[in-house]
């Protein structure tokens, strides 16, 4: 996933994180945001030494953005030596400020063993961090583990009586529940997925009308494996039930179509 794909995020958050350190490395608040932007225009110019002249003085001193930043490019090889090990650790001192991308990060390198020994509960702790931030990469991630991974499970990743609040299958139904944020975000994989689930009835009640109806949404999009799932789900479908999930359909496209669509 190339850091172009963040640029907009990118921007957004680079003037809100570090803030704290701003003050103890005598650099002012405005100064900081003009040297993230520098920074941010140089990479989108694909002028790596540039970007990291700006944001490594940056990092050192603390500010999450720039952290986020350096893991990126020494993750990617990008104007510097790859190291995951190196981008690891700029990642860890970003998610520990809160720093969402960097805790999806993380949490990709654990569970691919970047850097470090693949963890996949490793990897879904930081992956709900970012999640609970409306990452819908990390949101999409995390339920993966929970459906199809059987060493991540609810109890393991947030303490808690997880059947209690979720039922027999809590780790299908937090699945479930992160698909759909993330589908609801626009993620076409996520809905596809999403409607799978309402298909066979896992995590969600059965329901072939939802199904199609994310299904519907993801292939509207361009998602080829939506596009064969919907006509699928379609042939098992009455007329009526048809007309529904349409219906249906057309309001999902209205609310849940990717931004850059």
């Amino acid at each position: 996933m190339k850091f172009k794909h963040y640029a907009g995020i990118f921007g957004a958050l680079v003037f809100l994180a570090g803030c704290a350190s701003f003050y103890t490395s005598r650099i002012s608040a405005s100064e900081v945001s003009r040297m993230l932007q520098s920074a941010s225009d140089a990479y989108q110019a694909g002028d790596y030494e540039t970007a990291t002249s700006f944001w490594s003085p940056l990092a050192i001193r603390g500010n999450a953005a720039a952290q986020f930043a350096m893991g990126y490019m020494v993750e990617e090889g990008e104007g510097v030596q790859q190291d995951f090990g190196t981008a690891l650790r700029w990642y860890e001192r970003a998610a520990d400020q809160g720093h969402a991308l960097a805790q999806y990060h993380q949490g990709k390198m654990y569970q691919g063993g970047l850097g470090v020994p693949a963890d996949t509960l490793q990897a879904a702790k930081w992956y709900v961090l970012a999640a609970r931030q409306g990452d819908p990469t990390a949101q999409f991630s995390l339920a993966i583990l929970y459906i199809n991974d059987p060493a991540v499970t609810c109890a393991a990743v947030v303490p808690r009586n997880c059947v209690a609040l979720l039922g027999e299958t809590p780790d299908l139904s937090l699945g479930a529940i992160w698909y759909r944020l993330a589908a609801e975000q626009g993620m076409s994989e996520a809905q596809n997925n999403l409607g799978g689930l309402y298909g066979a009835g896992l995590g969600v009640p059965q329901d072939t009308i939802q199904a199609y109806a994310w299904f519907s949404v993801a292939a509207d999009q361009g998602n080829a494996a939506a596009a064969e799932n919907r006509e699928i789900a379609a042939a098992g479908m009455s007329p009526d039930s048809l007309i529904e999930a349409r219906a249906l359909a057309a309001d999902y496209n209205t609310l849940y179509v990717a931004p850059n669509r």
